[in-house]
This record gives structure tokens, C-alpha cells and sequence, in this order.
């Protein structure tokens, strides 16, 4: 704020005043908090004085939103352990749009990507997260075959079409996983797998229920004090997974997504 002040002053003829506003907003980008603002004004700083710009470690999104959960539900409290509840219930519903929506809203709460379910008019992915560095998209397709019981070749070419069509609508790579409750998989379908692959619903639930044990530890012990935020962030750092595990799990299976090779994925120091 005080950088603000003084470079409208110097906007009204104080010619000190916007050499002063460049040393406030360099104190500023130096004391402040490990965040998304003051991550982009560091960036700005280090583009200011032609410098290298600093190493960021790629998590400001993710703890913005768990920053937000905690505003909403309390560090403190029932109130989150109530939230966490129902998307896990959610996520194990029978009903598929409200799964669609709890793979959404674990794309958009807890790991602070851009997430969306569309209106299923012509064949569209049940539900989609974002990555970026590089830009990529994942899509889910919800299968509960309450009477199947199985995964058919039907199920695999609905996934895989609507993981090209959005390929090469948005024009980046696009992998795409179908999720069953169910443990098996005609063999004509199992082989007309290309970007998809199968993941059994209690593996996705036992992912959700990892991270929100990283959650849980992020806020023992959060306040709204900056310092505070940065000291949780630091201890829980070390047990985040790479933003893009689930892609890189993908790209390690063959036909199921196994809990062993999530497990793997999620290490940051899993070679690409």
C-alpha cells in the first residue's frame, strides 16, 4: 500500500517519490509471505531490475485454496472434517453426476486447478482438470455399470472420444481416466486403450483421502498471521505430490492405474 501511495504521488509531479515506491515494493517482495501475490510481485520485481527470476516451487494455487478452505471451514472446529466427509461420500455415491461433481471439486478445492464438468450433450468428458507447465488436460469418465458390473468396449470408446475431441479442441495433450467401482474389464476393451486409463473408485478414494491428510496437517496450528502460513506450508511441503501425479501415473500404466505406481508418481523426485 505504501508503494501505491507513493507512486501516485509521483503520478501528481513528486519526482522522490517514485524512486521510493520502487524501494517499498522491493521491501515488500522481500518480507513477504510465501503466497501467490507476493510470488507474482517478486516475478515483477526480478523482470524490474533485469535479474533472473526466482525459483518458485509451482504449489502457490494449491495453498491459496487450502487457504481459502480454511477460511470458510475453520482451522478449528467440526466444520472441515464435515466438508472432507461429504466429498469422500460424494466421490463413493451411486449416483454419477454426483461423483462427476466430487471429481470437480477435488480438481478446484484441493489442488487449485482450473476444473469443470460439462453439460453431457454430445458425448463431452464427465470432468476435466487443467494442468499447466506445461498446459495439459485430464478427463475423467464416471462408469458405475450397476448392471454390467464390468468395463465394456462401449465405455473405453466413449472415453477415449471425448479425450480427443478435447485434444484437439483446446490443442494440447489430453489423457483421459475412466473410473469403476468394478474390478474388471472385457479384453476387446482393455486393448482399444490409448490416452484412457481405468481406475477402480476406492484407488481415486484412497488418493483424496492421502491428500486431505496433507490438508489436515497444513492447518494444524494455521492462522491468517503470513509467518504462520509460510512455517505450515514449509512442514508440510515435503509430503505434497507433483501437481501432475495423476498424469504421470497414467503414463506409467498399462490398462488399471495401480495404488503402487500413484505412490510412485506422487514423489517430486520420480524422474519425467
Amino acid at each position: 500500500m505504501r508503494a501505491l501511495a507513493l507512486k501516485l504521488a509521483s503520478d501528481y509531479g513528486d519526482q522522490a517519490a517514485l524512486g521510493q515506491a520502487r524501494s517499498a515494493s522491493r521491501a515488500a517482495a522481500s518480507a513477504g509471505a510465501v503466497s501467490t501475490f507476493f510470488t507474482r510481485l517478486r516475478l515483477a520485481e526480478a523482470r524490474l531490475q533485469g535479474v533472473s527470476a526466482p525459483v518458485i516451487d509451482g504449489q502457490d494455487e494449491l495453498f491459496a485454496v487450502w487457504d481459502r478452505l480454511m477460511d470458510r471451514h475453520g482451522a478449528e472446529g467440526p466444520r472441515f472434517d464435515v466438508w472432507s466427509g461429504r466429498l469422500l461420500n460424494d466421490l463413493r455415491s451411486s449416483d454419477h453426476d454426483t461423483v462427476a461433481r466430487s471429481i470437480v471439486a477435488v480438481g478446484a478445492q484441493l489442488l487449485g486447478l482450473a476444473a469443470s464438468a460439462p453439460a453431457a450433450t454430445s458425448g463431452e468428458e464427465d470432468a476435466n482438470w487443467e494442468l499447466v507447465a506445461p498446459r495439459r488436460t485430464l478427463t475423467s469418465e464416471v462408469k458405475l455399470a450397476p448392471t454390467a458390473r464390468r468395463v465394456i468396449n462401449d465405455d473405453v470408446e466413449q472415453a477415449e472420444g471425448a479425450a480427443r475431441a478435447v485434444e484437439v479442441a483446446r490443442g494440447h495433450g489430453t489423457r483421459g481416466i475412466l473410473i469403476t467401482p468394478h474390478n474388471e474389464v472385457d479384453e476387446t476393451a482393455a486393448t482399444r486403450l490409448d490416452r484412457v486409463r481405468l481406475m477402480r473408485r476406492d484407488v481415486l478414494v484412497a488418493e483424496v483421502e492421502r491428500l486431505l491428510a496433507v490438508v489436515r496437517e497444513y492447518r494444524r496450528g494455521w492462522t491468517e498471521d503470513a509467518a504462520t502460513r509460510a512455517a505450515r506450508r514449509a512442514a508440510v511441503s515435503p509430503d505434497l505430490p507433483r501437481a501432475d501425479w495423476l498424469w504421470r501415473s497414467l503414463e506409467r500404466a498399462d490398462v488399471w492405474v495401480e495404488p503402487v505406481t500413484l505412490i510412485e508418481s506422487w514423489q517430486a523426485s520420480v524422474p519425467a
